[in-house]
């Protein structure tokens, strides 16, 4: 059994990996993956591994687009992924293997991809300047099928493809309490046995909250899925409300903008993005704050004011709430 290997032939990144399940990885020593990766990561560059238990374990990865903007991977053997972006924006290209030969898929902030990726190989690219961070838990297919505990009939067709192996990815909007979760995984500042019980706590929270996501029905009856126009008309809201998030507009407004009344409003907000309108709005200006706070050198009161918070209280006692510290531990916990 064969271990991933990542390599480095000059210019793009390759990352070359075999392994039969979960345990692989799990069993690889991150400070040693740190290092394989290249030598001279350091600051926010990581890669971090969190054994759960036997055919399951959670990683972490930040990117720097600057250090490293595209890799090429050839994988050979993989288990079941469901990975969970944080920030950032990257674009695949499959090719060179029969299964996913001319595949493509952006995977951008927000976006919870469900990926069975033995036999595959191509590039994947860093699309803008910002950071890439996700979170990603890889799980044995059996293991998972104990935990599902159906046949599997009524999971989304390109999901079910995925599980099965006969695609390689597929992408869905990431829940409100996905994102919340996988937040918590990189704001963590406990250490030792607390930590490991943490992360443990936080990877069966994002395979819960998955199998949910892949199994949800309404009154024992499938949710009517949306519309291409219905989902474009309810993307377009959230642009909407992301570009005005400082001051935000109405739900009824927000509505007549998006061509929509305000029940399919509500209703396709928790479709696509599993989250009310004002959970959606509360998770982008977190998201955006503790990136202002993190990343930029922005201090408490400059986030809060961009992000559309006039009392600073609350704007702790939310950003608290959403990542389980306060923004000025937060910053410290990361040195």
């Amino acid at each position: 059994m064969q271990q991933p290997m990542y390599r480095g032939d000059g210019g793009a990144k390759i990352f070359r990996i075999n392994y039969d399940s979960a345990d692989d990885l799990a069993g690889k020593d991150p400070a040693d993956s740190l290092k394989s990766l290249d030598s001279g990561w350091t600051g926010l560059d990581m890669f971090s591994i969190i054994p759960v238990r036997k055919g399951f374990c959670m990683y972490a990865v930040r990117m720097d687009p600057e250090r490293m903007p595209e890799y090429q991977f050839e994988i050979e053997h993989a288990p079941l992924q469901f990975a969970y972006c944080l920030s950032g924006t990257t674009h695949t290209r499959y090719t060179g293997k029969e299964k996913s030969i001319g595949s493509e898929f952006t995977n951008r902030a927000g976006t919870n991809s469900i990926c069975r990726m033995s036999g595959t190989s191509g590039v994947s690219r860093i699309l803008t300047r910002q950071t890439v961070n996700s979170i990603a838990i890889q799980i044995n297919p059996t293991l998972l099928a104990r935990y599902l505990n159906f046949d599997g009939k009524d999971i989304l067709e390109p999901c079910r493809r995925v599980i099965q192996g006969q695609a390689p990815i597929c992408g869905l909007p990431m829940t409100g309490a996905m994102l919340n979760a996988a937040y918590q995984v990189f704001a963590c500042d406990l250490t030792g046995a607390s930590r490991q019980l943490f992360m443990e706590a936080k990877a069966l929270e994002l395979l819960s909250l998955q199998i949910d996501l892949l199994t949800r029905t309404s009154g024992g009856c499938p949710t009517r899925p949306l519309t291409p126009e219905e989902e474009d008309r309810i993307r377009n809201a959230a642009r909407i409300l992301i570009r005005n998030m400082q001051a935000p507009p109405t739900i009824s407004a927000l509505a007549r903008k998006a061509c929509l009344n305000e029940f399919k409003l509500k209703k396709g907000f928790k479709q696509v993005f599993g989250a009310t309108v004002l959970q959606f709005l509360q998770h982008h200006r977190m998201a955006c704050a503790r990136d202002m706070i993190l990343n930029q050198g922005a201090n408490v009161s400059q986030a809060a004011d961009v992000v559309g918070y006039v009392n600073i209280g609350h704007f702790i006692a939310c950003y608290k709430k959403q990542f389980g510290t306060t923004p000025g531990n937060h910053k410290r916990s990361l040195g």
